[in-house]
């Protein structure tokens, strides 16, 4: 009972210095966060080692460079475990194209020298569509602030991100030209009071489980001028 507390108290311990900083902003890798990502198609099972090696080798250059940015990247700090590697082999040697991630298994605070990670394999497939709206929302023809206006774009762009995920995207934002955003935002601040405004967020191209989305945000209903296409990669 006592090992039992000491473990316990142990652990709060832990999970109140993640949170400490969580709020300083000294976790540099969140859990559950992809080191590196590949869409892999073997032509011969022998090549599964050879792909998986190379995965490795990236995800642990992408953790060196996150914990330690002023340093060479000479030594091995990605750890995982030998099980997950074989069981990863062998699902890697079954037909299609799947999708390989290496994940971080835990928040890892700045100034930590290892980083315990696993595999995260699933099938390929495609997740948006060209020309597919992925979010919508309506301007009212008092929004007309310019912050007001950028915040409602946000909230199309966070919208269309969300439905992204949902779908079953691996990437960690999406890709839309700043400059145009910039523009639509100063156009709707500027459209003549009590005019609404619907806008789209529309997926530019086809895109697979891990392959980058971007993005035209677009003022559907503009008078005269026509559709305003907006995209940003970043």
């Amino acid at each position: 009972m006592r090992q039992r507390i000491a473990a316990g108290e142990k652990e709060l311990k832990g999970l109140e210095g993640n949170v400490i900083a969580l709020r300083r902003g000294d976790v540099v890798i969140a859990s559950g966060q992809p080191l590196a990502t590949a869409k892999v198609k073997l032509d011969q099972a022998s090549q599964a080692q050879t792909v998986i090696d190379a995965l490795l080798q990236q995800a642990n250059l992408s953790a060196f460079q996150r914990l330690l940015p002023d340093r060479k990247p000479d030594r091995q700090i990605l750890l995982v475990p030998r099980k997950d590697i074989q069981r990863l082999k062998s699902l890697l040697t079954k037909p299609g194209t799947w999708v390989v991630s290496i994940r971080s298994a835990a928040n890892v605070l700045r100034g930590e020298q290892r980083v315990l990670a696993f595999p995260d394999l699933r099938p390929n497939r495609q997740v948006v569509r060209r020309g597919e709206v992925l979010a919508r929302t309506t301007l009212e023809g008092d929004a007309r602030g310019a912050e007001v206006v950028q915040s409602r774009l946000n909230l199309v762009l966070a919208a269309a991100f969300a439905r992204a995920q949902r779908q079953g995207t691996l990437v960690d934002g999406l890709q839309f030209d700043g400059n145009d955003f910039n523009e639509l935002g100063r156009v709707l601040a500027d459209r003549p009071p009590g005019q609404e405004a619907t806008l789209e967020a529309t997926a530019r191209s086809n895109a697979d489980t891990p392959d980058p989305i971007v993005v035209n945000l677009r003022w559907v209903n503009q008078e005269k001028s026509g559709d305003h296409r907006r995209e940003r990669q970043s």
